[in-house]
């Protein structure tokens, strides 16, 4: 009896299931590939790209022969830098003409200045040289001296020098200072000349006074010859020659 249950109830089971469902079953003639045709086109035919793909990969262009495309993106972005290389480039060959041509008119115009003041009738190789020496004459001598007088000797006695070995140059030169002078420092132009005035005079003074010294002494010789003689009796300019 307990075989009959174990066996039976599977077998019941099993015809219940199989009642309550429904049968499915494949379908015999059912073709994998019927869509290839929408994706793949057909060999020998043109299928046209969408607008928004002809934008991405941009306008074809035939250069040489061979069709190039490009995107408008990179060419705005590619003319907008070569526009803004080619102004820089152009902005620094400016500033370098400029710089050139002011260099160029400031060095003709030294290279006049220089050769308005020297003066023709002076050579310039050997007294320049001289003028060198001395200058290097006064370093020497102010070796062994403090700061001021290493820079002052050295200026003081090539200055000395280049007014005695070119002194029409050294003329020329200073009243071209003094035109400078006057021009861009018109106050320090008046107290110079003021002080230079001052100078004159004084040294005016002096060789007055020297003149006047000289001829007192000249007079109070005199004078005493003179007294020797009517004293003595006695030519003193005659016994000297004799």
């Amino acid at each position: 009896m307990s075989r009959i249950v174990k066996v039976g109830i599977p077998v019941v089971a099993g015809l219940w299931a199989s009642q309550s469902h429904a049968v499915v079953r494949n379908e015999s003639k059912r073709n994998f590939y019927e869509d290839d045709a929408n994706v793949v086109p057909k060999p020998g035919s043109v299928v046209p790209a969408a607008g928004t793909e002809v934008q991405a990969v941009g306008t074809s262009t035939v250069v040489d022969g061979t069709s190039v495309r490009s995107a408008r993106f990179l060419e705005r972005v590619f003319r907008s830098v070569r526009q803004e290389l080619e102004d820089v480039y152009l902005t620094l060959r400016s500033k370098g003409d400029e710089a050139y041509s002011s260099l160029n008119s400031a060095e003709r115009q030294v290279t006049s200045t220089v050769s308005g003041l020297h003066a023709r009738q002076e050579d310039l190789f050997p007294n320049s040289v001289y003028i060198l020496i001395a200058g290097l004459a006064g370093n020497i001598a102010a070796r062994k001296h403090g700061v001021v007088a290493k820079v002052t000797l050295p200026v003081l006695f090539g200055t000395v020098a280049f007014r005695y070995f070119l002194p029409q140059t050294f003329a020329n030169t200073t009243h071209y200072l003094w035109e400078v002078e006057q021009r861009n420092f018109p106050e320090v132009a008046a107290k110079s000349s003021e002080l230079a005035k001052h100078t004159h005079e004084l040294v005016d003074d002096v060789e007055k006074g020297a003149e006047h010294s000289k001829q007192f002494v000249n007079d109070t010789v005199a004078g005493l010859r003179r007294k020797v003689a009517d004293v003595t009796g006695l030519h003193i300019d005659e016994v000297s020659k004799k």
